[in-house]
């Protein structure tokens, strides 16, 4: 898991250094924090859910973006799939995967390259959410990959703060349990910098499993890329993400604060400790 999340951090780097964030309206981040890099890649449904298509960040440049969406799919089938899921969401994703990514492929052939079994959609930024909220759009479940620092995912209307440490992956419904992830007290007291967290959300949107074809946007990324994208490419370089090195402490920590619903699966293959904060 460690190389492949250095293939990912690169490649985001590699992205980041080419593509500038824009400013989207209604962000829940600080303006400090709209200035990291935030990309979605994949593809959305507009803002009507009229169309749906290839996002604009993976239509900016595509070549780099294809690199970081063949990351987000290796990663998932090498990872998330072998996690010790909820039987829940085990069952969701498998007729996500079974039933509706099949009906989008097939509707959607022109970029169906962009969409994985799991997910329409990978949300990828560096930092911290601003404000608690819920993706009301996003079907149950969503996918949270944390990588670089520590960070807390509070869950407020559990009363509980659950400590994610690098390489933790998190399964929750997203679009029912506010939630907002903010920097760890140990790693604020080591001194390290908040732009050495970066994080990928992977979702998919409700309106996708209701298989009501919608118009796609003219955006065929396969007439666009001049090459096609190899999942074993050679590692790209990029200097867009400042880190901060600082010494930690690396005995494991575990503060959670734990009870059991179905609403949240947290896992850590690198740790191989299993928590359900709420």
């Amino acid at each position: 898991m460690v190389a492949s999340e250095a293939a990912g951090r690169a490649r985001f780097s590699a992205l980041a250094s080419i593509l500038p964030r824009r400013h989207q309206g209604g962000s829940r981040q600080t303006e400090a924090q709209m200035k990291n890099p935030l990309y979605h890649l994949g593809a959305l449904y507009d803002q009507t859910q009229t169309f749906f298509g290839v996002t604009r960040d993976t239509m900016a440049r595509p070549a780099a973006a294809m690199e970081v969406v063949s990351w987000t799919h290796s990663f998932a089938d090498q990872f998330v799939r072998s996690e010790d899921l909820h039987p829940r969401f085990r069952d969701l994703l498998q007729r996500r995967e079974h039933e509706d990514y099949p009906w989008l492929a097939t509707q959607y052939p022109s970029f169906a390259q962009v969409l994985h079994p799991f997910f329409t959609t990978s949300a990828i930024f560096q930092g911290f959410t601003g404000e608690t909220h819920v993706d009301a759009a996003d079907c149950y479940p969503s996918i949270l990959l944390n990588f670089g620092a520590m960070a807390h995912l509070e869950l407020p209307d559990f009363g509980v703060a659950v400590e994610l440490q690098p390489f933790d992956i998190v399964v929750f419904d997203s679009g029912r349990v506010r939630h907002r992830t903010t920097r760890s007290p140990i790693d604020i007291a080591a001194g390290i910098s908040e732009t050495q967290r970066w994080a990928v959300s992977l979702f998919h949107r409700h309106r996708a499993t209701l298989r009501q074809p919608t118009p796609a946007r003219a955006n065929d990324i396969s007439r666009i890329l001049t090459a096609p994208i190899q999942a074993g490419a050679s590692e790209v370089s990029g200097t867009a993400l400042s880190t901060q090195t600082a010494n930690s402490p690396n005995k494991p920590r575990d503060t959670d604060t734990a009870a059991d619903t179905d609403h949240t699966n947290t896992s850590s293959t690198s740790r191989r400790k299993r928590r359900r904060p709420d």
